[in-house]
């Protein structure tokens, strides 16, 4: 699997951890529109053989992730704003986007991935008075994969 160019998916975030192995992040629009009337879905991409076959990750959540936050953040993410590993998961920045019968309004939120499921972690309210942007989030230029890794093209069409 191939991303696709960046007229559908607007790339986000990526993590490259080796001349082999890589993570990109890429929101493609939903049709339909989300269950709470969102525009967008974020799609993880995993390479670990230079690029010549992506995986889409799964955005399945744990049970006690789906028990301690049962209605926010929206899941799974409309972007993705970073990518990072620590001791042994990917771990992922993104906004719980507005949704009119949000209390509190947007916020920002952690989750982390073991392999298998996402557990999400609030972190805090957004500021768009003092440090956040209220603008949409910004592509990010493929060309600091190495030149090792092809670029993705192509995943399979969201469900």
């Amino acid at each position: 699997m191939k991303l696709p160019p960046s007229t559908s998916v607007r790339y986000t975030a990526l993590l490259v951890l080796s001349e082999q192995e890589a993570h990109v992040a890429g929101s493609e629009e939903r049709t339909p529109r989300g269950p709470n009337g969102e525009w967008y879905l974020a799609r993880l991409l995993h390479t670990t053989d230079g690029g010549r076959h992506w995986q889409t990750l799964p955005w399945h959540r744990t049970l006690r992730s789906r028990l301690r936050h049962p209605g926010f953040p929206n899941w799974p993410p409309e972007f993705v704003l970073g990518i990072r590993q620590s001791a042994g998961k990917l771990i992922i920045t993104h906004r719980d986007e507005w949704v009119p019968f949000e209390p509190g309004g947007e916020s920002l939120w952690e989750a982390s991935f073991d392999g298998r499921s996402w557990r999400v972690r609030f972190l805090r309210l957004m500021d768009y008075e003092r440090e956040d942007h209220p603008t949409p989030v910004p592509e990010i230029d493929l060309s600091s994969l190495p030149l090792s890794i092809q670029r993705p093209i192509h995943p399979p069409k969201l469900e």
